[in-house]
């Protein structure tokens, strides 16, 4: 019986892991159940099919009047010139306006593209942020948890001893110890608190049914560290970066279409009049007509030098966009490649010395006072000591991570083939 207990608690332990969500999951379903990213889709969607709809002329004009009738009689016939006219007209943009116009939609469609990788990969940021937040407050509090068991137990020896007058116990070390404990049930507190927070925060990104999380720290690959110029060619790949680069392309297009406001707007017009015959009956001749129109430009410093400089302004402003989103990046990248360094020699400090050291400080004040050669206020300092240690290098190492994270973001390499595939 007791074999097949263990079983089915082995295949229900089993059941649960399985079902817990690792990060690279987590961020999965934050990336597929992002409504930002379908709203991205729906606009380069509309921009397309307004770059269709460039395509074509535009639609031709019919008009249908009635010409030169007179106003004594209103008889069709009386007059040789009155004529039912029906005329057409077509319109032909400037230049290479439309063709402009077309390839300018599709530029800015593929900003959409850019714009959902610059999405994902923020989400990616923000996602594994709040779950190694998580991590370090549900760490911290089974540490606490862990070792409040242990102040616990002290306190009673402690009260026993005093009740019985053994030891160096005296009534001020109980209260200290109270009070000890009932400071660690305050933190305790104050961290669920905040874990409960970064927790909702967490699940605001993923799906309802998805809400237990693996315990595990995620393994990461620190990516290299790059020289100056080797960090610049990494960060021109940043889909924030590639983003403001179609920009540019979008404007090349602008001004393109601003240079042909300088060529005439060209129209067709044909019509045909037709005429009854005069009061004898005789046929008389119906009238065609055709002709064509343009305007002329007589106001250029007005009016299309001006479109011109602004499109031209707008590509520098871009350019200039471009140079400080790079420049900012690249600061951010260094601040935290140099508080990585710190972290990671902080983090060994932790690992090869300061957790030893606050362990053996405990045990040691511990021995000391049950051989009644120590107090029992060093006992508690102690303890508290080295708790406040294991959480301090639980922070160090959470902040690691994070910081590779973070670097991560900016150097992770982008998938430049099939963008067109990139969808929510």
């Amino acid at each position: 019986m007791k074999r097949w207990t263990l079983v089915i608690v082995s295949v229900l332990s089993l059941s649960v892991q399985a079902q817990e969500l690792s990060l690279e999951k987590a961020v999965e379903l934050a990336i597929k159940n992002d409504p930002w990213s379908q709203a991205s889709l729906h606009r380069e969607q509309s921009l397309q099919s307004q770059s269709i709809a460039a395509q074509p002329l535009p639609d031709p004009r019919v008009s249908i009047s009635m010409g030169n009738l007179p106003t004594d009689t209103f008889d069709t016939n009386q007059e040789p010139m009155t004529q039912l006219k029906v005329g057409v007209s077509q319109r032909f943009p400037r230049g290479n306006t439309r063709e402009l116009t077309e390839q300018r939609f599709l530029e800015q469609s593929r900003e959409q593209i850019y714009a959902r990788l610059a999405r994902h990969n923020k989400v990616r940021w923000q996602v594994t942020h709040l779950w190694l937040s998580m991590l370090k407050y549900q760490k911290t509090i089974a540490l606490i948890h862990r070792d409040r068991a242990l102040f616990v137990q002290l306190v009673d020896i402690a009260q026993n001893n005093y009740a019985s007058a053994l030891g160096n116990t005296q009534q001020q070390d109980i209260v200290s110890a109270d009070l000890a404990l009932a400071r660690l049930d305050e933190r305790l507190a104050k961290l669920k608190q905040q874990h409960s927070v970064v927790k909702a925060e967490l699940e605001g990104w993923l799906p309802l049914k998805e809400r237990t999380f693996s315990k595990a720290f995620p393994n990461f690959n620190l990516n290299t560290v790059y020289e100056s110029n080797a960090l610049t060619e990494r960060l021109v790949q940043h889909p924030e970066v590639l983003m403001l680069d179609q920009k540019i392309a979008t404007s090349d297009q602008s001004i393109a279409i601003a240079e042909q406001s300088y060529k005439p707007e060209w129209g067709l017009e044909a019509s045909y009049g037709y005429r009854e015959d005069d009061a004898r009956g005789m046929d008389r001749a119906d009238f065609f007509s055709v002709g064509v129109s343009f305007d002329v430009p007589l106001s250029k410093p007005m009016r299309q030098d001006q479109f011109v400089k602004s499109a031209l302004s707008e590509r520098e402003a871009l350019r200039t966009d471009r140079l400080l989103l790079l420049r900012d990046m690249r600061s951010q990248v260094q601040t935290e490649y140099a508080r990585l360094e710190g972290l990671n020699r902080r983090y060994d400090m932790y690992q090869t010395r300061l957790l030893k050291q606050a362990h053996e400080q405990a045990e040691a004040t511990l021995n000391a006072y049950t051989s009644d050669n120590g107090s029992f206020s060093a006992v508690m300092r102690a303890r508290i000591e080295e708790l406040n240690t294991r959480i301090d290098a639980l922070d160090v190492h959470v902040e690691r991570l994070q910081a590779v994270a973070k670097i991560q973001y900016f150097l992770s390499p982008v998938v430049v083939e099939n963008l067109q595939e990139v969808k929510p």
